[in-house]
């Protein structure tokens, strides 16, 4: 399984309402009822997706923050340090503890994270899809999916923007050229050639087609 199928798995219940008292089919199978349920659906739907070991099994933000960090899979707050499939946590008290989670489904051109989540909504009744600033982003666990490092992150990489290192590199290494993790001239060129061999349009920019056929 994948991070399409995580997302999958989680888009196929939008627009799922609870029942009286919070009363979900989420907190009957994990064995929690009549609770929150933000972390009880990923962890849910992680396992329908067969990524409960790369999501967890968890109901409670501030143990899930905890355990993402005990595996070296946690990332602080950063736009370019969010990735799709990422596990995302807010604080909406900015007291520096999680008290709602959803998963990243991509990015707006504003600059927002486009989300899925359960307990959410206007009446925090249901799963909904949200457009969400990073202001009260507290940071994001990083599954272990199976298609891990190789799944599109939802990012263009172009030339000179400042990205991390790793997914640069890692294109650079797809390329076969020197490694250094700066998108410069030398990968723009790269890029280009390699779009202008595969038949995709040349741009000099790594988008969803040119990272897929890439990896």
């Amino acid at each position: 399984m994948t991070t399409k199928a995580m997302l999958d798995a989680t888009r196929s219940h939008l627009g799922y309402r609870e029942g009286a008292n919070n009363d979900t089919e989420f907190g009957r199978k994990f064995g929690a009822n009549h609770v929150s349920w933000c972390d009880i659906f990923l962890s849910v739907c992680g396992d329908a997706a067969g990524e409960r070991k790369a999501v967890g099994w968890q109901s409670y933000c501030p143990a899930h923050v905890d355990w993402f960090k005990g595996r070296g899979q946690w990332h602080g707050k950063s736009f370019w340090g969010v990735h799709r499939g990422d596990i995302v946590f807010w604080d909406w008290n900015a007291n520096g503890e999680a008290n709602h989670v959803e998963i990243v489904e991509g990015f707006t051109s504003g600059g927002a994270v486009v989300t899925i989540g359960g307990n959410t909504g206007p009446s925090s009744d249901g799963v909904y899809r949200q457009a969400r600033s990073l202001r009260y982003m507290l940071g994001v666990g990083r599954p272990a999916y199976s298609d891990a490092g190789t799944a599109w992150p939802g990012h263009v990489y172009k030339l000179g923007i400042p990205y991390g290192l790793g997914n640069v590199e890692r294109i650079q290494k797809a390329l076969g050229i020197h490694v250094d993790g700066d998108f410069g001239k030398q990968t723009d060129k790269a890029v280009r050639a390699f779009q202008h061999a595969h038949k995709i349009g040349v741009d000099g920019q790594v988008g969803m087609d040119t990272w897929h056929s890439l990896f």
